[in-house]
């Protein structure tokens, strides 16, 4: 979308708090999991950053200079139908458009944002940028 129409955009607001986790992070901490010595069942989160897909815009568009990168919020149907005509297959679409109306609702990001979990991870957005420009 950013190298095609110069915008970058999903069906959930730009407003929206999410939280995000690097896979160099995820790693990190399944290790430090694999060393412990636990029983019965453990959660952890793990996430390296919670920002709003406006602050993605932002800081991915400074990262590329395109400062006025916007983020746009589709409709279901349009975020459906936008997947599938740049190729994904109609089932993975489904299932993206899913995780987005889930997101908007807040149900999927809720149990986190609700209860104070500590931001453990060491690769913020603007680190992310920085690898994202490289492949840019």
């Amino acid at each position: 979308m950013i190298k095609g129409a110069g915008i970058t955009g999903a069906n959930y607001p730009a407003s929206l708090k999410i939280p995000f986790v690097h896979p160099k992070d995820i790693a990190a901490a399944a290790a430090e999991e694999l060393q412990k010595d636990t029983t019965g069942k453990n959660i952890r989160y793990i996430i390296s950053d919670v920002r709003t897909p406006n602050d993605v815009a932002n800081v991915l568009g400074n990262a590329i200079g395109k400062t006025d990168l916007p983020w746009i919020e589709f409709t279901d149907e349009q975020s459906l139908q936008g997947m599938m005509q740049a190729g994904l297959p109609e089932e993975m679409a489904n299932m993206y458009t899913e995780m987005g109306s889930g997101l908007r609702s807040e149900k999927i990001a809720a149990h986190f944002l609700s209860n104070n979990f500590s931001v453990d991870g060491k690769i913020k957005l603007e680190d992310f940028a920085k690898e994202f420009a490289e492949k840019f």
